[in-house]
């Protein structure tokens, strides 16, 4: 049987959040994207793990709209600025390399729930 493609996604997700909840309560301040991310992350946990067929959609739909969001807030001025232009552009780079990736791992789920449900 073939990998469910989601797992390596949903465990750097997992990863991810533990570590800034841990930052959060550190430092007790929770940013809105964080506490998003947060919600995003246990959405994706429960759908990856009853294997529903909306998991990957999921991944990529909540994702897509995350970083024109920020820019749109930063500009108007509702959202801090990064602190060095090297680190907007190099967020926009990822953004536009992750999205074309996450879609191809959206249709690899798709197809590996196919399989799975025959």
């Amino acid at each position: 049987m073939k990998k469910n493609p989601l797992t390596m996604i949903v465990l750097v997700f997992a990863i991810g959040d533990v570590y800034t909840m841990w930052l959060a309560f550190a430092s007790h301040n929770v940013p809105v994207f964080t506490a998003v991310a947060w919600v995003q992350g246990v959405i994706l946990l429960a759908l990856y793990l009853n294997k529903s067929p909306h998991a990957g959609s999921y991944l990529f739909y909540s994702t897509l709209p995350l970083f024109p969001i920020y820019y749109g807030l930063r500009l108007a001025g509702l959202a801090p600025r990064p602190k060095t232009l090297a680190i907007y552009l190099v967020a926009t780079v990822i953004y536009i390399i992750a999205m074309p990736l996450m879609w191809r791992t959206k249709r690899e789920y798709d197809q590996y729930i196919a399989a799975t449900r025959g």
